[in-house]
């Protein structure tokens, strides 16, 4: 009896034992599992502490970095404002040159408005003489060709005004075929034209015309005179008619 039942307890053992080593290995499974569950939350705390620290660590950092940063922007602001305030103080500067310069501008103004009204008056004393001489006032630049011509050796001088026709219209092209000579003298050959006022070197050109024509009608060269009373051209182009009449052997008596 005791043979057949040695299996049976043998099995029953086997199966004790077995869950027994079950048991035992699921316990150990369990402690195995609590104690890497907690050496992994505490190697997740250091890192969480050591990121912690650098995140703190970068915050300083960037914290530092700011404030240099804002340091550089407050000390840039500083010099631009002063150069600002330079650059503001240079236009002042022009600022005021230039109402310097306009001032004396304004000055300049005045005394050439001060110097045309003279000159105005005057023109208009000279108009008014043309006006009440007239014909007395050519007399009188014919006398003092005359007396030019007397003081070189050359007397009694007959200086007459005379009109000739121009059918060819040599000397006024888009003009009259009439000319007038204020005063000619056929012996010594003399040609004179004579003026109050001496605007234009229009004029004389046109008087340059006059003694050419002369010259091809009596076929002989003449001298010539161009009288004025007064001029409104510059000492410039005064001085340049004086050359353009000199090429042409005549001469410029300003009264």
């Amino acid at each position: 009896m005791s043979n057949r039942l040695e299996p049976e307890i043998i099995q029953v053992i086997e199966e004790i034992v077995t869950r027994r080593l079950r048991e035992v290995l699921e316990e150990r499974a369990k402690l195995v599992t609590i104690d890497h569950f907690a050496e992994a939350m505490e190697r997740i705390d250091r890192r969480f502490e050591e990121s912690q620290k650098r995140f703190e660590e970068l915050d300083k950092k960037s914290d530092k970095r700011f404030e240099e940063i804002q340091k550089r922007f407050e000390e840039s602001d500083k010099k631009s404002d002063k150069r600002f305030e330079e650059i503001q103080k240079r236009f002042d500067d022009h600022d005021k040159r230039f109402d310097d310069h306009d001032k004396r501008f304004d000055d300049h103004d005045k005394r050439f408005d001060e110097s045309n009204k003279k000159s105005d008056k005057m023109l208009d004393i000279l108009n008014n003489l043309q006006t009440q001489l007239g014909k007395p006032f050519e007399q009188f630049a014919r006398n003092v060709i005359i007396r030019i011509l007397e003081g070189e050796g050359l007397s009694k001088v007959l200086l007459k005004p005379i009109k000739l026709k121009d059918k060819n219209r040599f000397v006024f092209p888009n003009g009259t075929d009439e000319i007038e000579i204020d005063g000619l003298s056929e012996e010594p050959p003399i040609i004179i034209e004579i003026t109050s006022i001496l605007r234009m070197i229009n004029k004389v050109n046109t008087f340059l015309r006059k003694k050419e024509f002369i010259e091809k009608r009596y076929e002989k060269k003449f001298r010539g005179f161009f009288i004025a009373a007064g001029s409104e051209l510059s000492q410039q182009k005064i001085a340049d008619i004086t050359v353009l009449l000199r090429k042409h052997q005549s001469e410029l008596i300003n009264l």
